[in-house]
């Protein structure tokens, strides 16, 4: 039973990461009908800007007598989500929008796929192959739970998540830009019939997924196997799983992409656990395949029926 409990607490710090990056696609996809292949380097990013800013960037310690970081770790992490955010109203504005959107957009289709090896290649040259070190937020002594410890980094990134989750249910039920995009998503042309100025909507849309790689890029450097982030590994990967989840909880069904990252992480936690490292990757994508096979919406995704 301890063995559970620590594996499904495990998989919640896990599952908090996979769902921030899958809720990216969420967005893109719903309002264009596309996906950003760039995901993964955008968390990639994200969290290298953190290492940057809180490791880099010292004074030389003539107040406090020691080196020391320039700016407060938490500071560090809303500056890394505004230029991450910042980042994907670019990615918007000059890439997606000149081609277009549309699923069948080759020219967009390529244009993320570019990018990946242009952020990848960028970041190679300016901090090489190896891994970036960014220590946790917290420096506490590991928190026991049924006899098990555990690190106060994956608490916090539990208790980050729930609060972004919390918000975006705000965002899209309670306020105005929301409720817009929801109507984007729904119906694009009827909802510019209505006034919504779709363009920005879609900007806004792709500029939350650029803030949500961010705050995952910071919270993953401190949990990745090393205690880093590097230029190849581990956020490339977390990307490509994290897609794996949203097909599987539905590219459009939010709630339904937040269970699915849940139950990926769990099942895949007691695979590492019972059965063998190795196995637990490979698990993704036989669920993926099984699932399309069975409902390639997804579990929670929309069926949609074509009237002719």
């Amino acid at each position: 039973m301890e063995l559970l409990i620590g594996a499904f607490i495990n998989s919640l710090s896990s599952a908090a990461i996979f769902a921030l990056i899958a809720f990216g696609y969420h967005l893109t996809f719903i309002t264009t009908d596309t996906l950003n292949f760039s995901q993964g380097e955008f968390v990639m990013l994200g969290g290298l800007i953190g290492v940057m800013l809180s490791t880099n960037w010292q004074n030389d310690g003539a107040l406090s007598g020691s080196t020391r970081p320039l700016w407060n770790y938490w500071v560090v992490f809303l500056i890394s989500v505004i230029i991450m955010t910042f980042a994907g109203v670019l990615l918007e504005r000059f890439v997606m929008r000149p081609f277009g959107g549309g699923s069948i957009s080759i020219g967009w289709i390529m244009s993320t796929v570019a990018l990946t090896f242009v952020i990848q290649n960028i970041a190679e040259t300016l901090y090489g192959k190896d891994k970036q070190p960014l220590p946790a937020m917290v420096d506490a002594p590991p928190l026991q739970i049924a006899g098990q410890a555990f690190d106060w980094q994956k608490i916090i990134n539990i208790g980050i998540v729930a609060v972004v989750i919390a918000g975006l249910q705000y965002f899209f039920t309670r306020t105005m830009l929301g409720k817009s995009l929801r109507a984007v998503a729904f119906n694009p042309a009827a909802a510019s019939l209505m006034g919504i100025n779709v363009n920005y909507v879609r900007m806004v849309a792709f500029g939350i997924a650029g803030g949500l790689t961010g705050i995952a890029g910071f919270i993953l450097a401190p949990q990745a196997i090393g205690g880093g982030i590097s230029p190849s590994e581990p956020a490339q990967v977390f990307g490509i799983l994290a897609f794996a989840v949203a097909i599987i909880g539905g590219l459009d069904n939010l709630k339904g992409i937040a269970i699915a990252a849940l139950l990926y992480s769990f099942t895949s936690q007691l695979i590492q656990q019972y059965i063998s490292n190795d196995l637990s990757r490979a698990t993704t994508f036989v669920l993926l395949i099984i699932i399309l096979a069975v409902k390639p919406t997804g579990f929670f995704g929309r069926t949609l029926v074509q009237k002719v």
